[in-house]
């Protein structure tokens, strides 16, 4: 009779595979992802102003070319007032075409044109000049022409 030999298991202290992630692991990759976060976000915050004021500016050019089709399409005179963080479009008779708030950071100004642009009824400005708008980083001039109610913004 042959003597049977039983299969010899081994006890291993250690499993085959890992089903995990050690503790030093995690810490590194969360200290990495910290670090990337520390350069990234501050330069979004950044972009985020810029883009804000870019809108701004872009919101009232079109603004202002609303104010000038309307007063053609009405044969009225139409007016854009800045107010402390809003601007308001009227027409005739005081009515209210629009209302427009912006960030109490940016201040349109006075230039060499009163803080009140009125295009009359073929679409032109009686009165030329200035406005400033500033914000915190920047300033740009608003530069109003006579005759045809064209207009120009630049940065200062």
């Amino acid at each position: 009779m042959a003597l049977l030999k039983k299969p010899v298991h081994k006890m291993s202290i250690r499993p085959n595979h890992q089903q995990g992630y050690t503790l030093i692991e995690l810490a590194i990759v969360l200290t990495i992802f910290s670090i990337i976060a520390l350069i990234v976000i501050p330069s979004f915050s950044a972009l985020s102003e810029t883009k804000s004021i870019d809108h701004f500016i872009a919101q009232l050019e079109e603004d202002i070319y609303f104010a000038q089709a309307s007063a053609l399409s009405q044969g009225k005179k139409v007016c854009v007032e800045p107010r402390n963080s809003s601007y308001q479009i009227r027409g005739n008779n005081d009515e209210i075409l629009l209302v427009r708030n912006h960030s109490p950071d940016i201040k349109i100004e006075k230039g060499t044109l009163n803080l009140q642009l009125c295009f009359i009824q073929n679409g032109n400005v009686p009165n030329f000049g200035t406005w400033i708008v500033r914000t915190k980083k920047e300033s740009y001039k608003l530069t109003f022409y006579i005759g045809k109610g064209r207009f120009h913004v630049s940065k200062l």
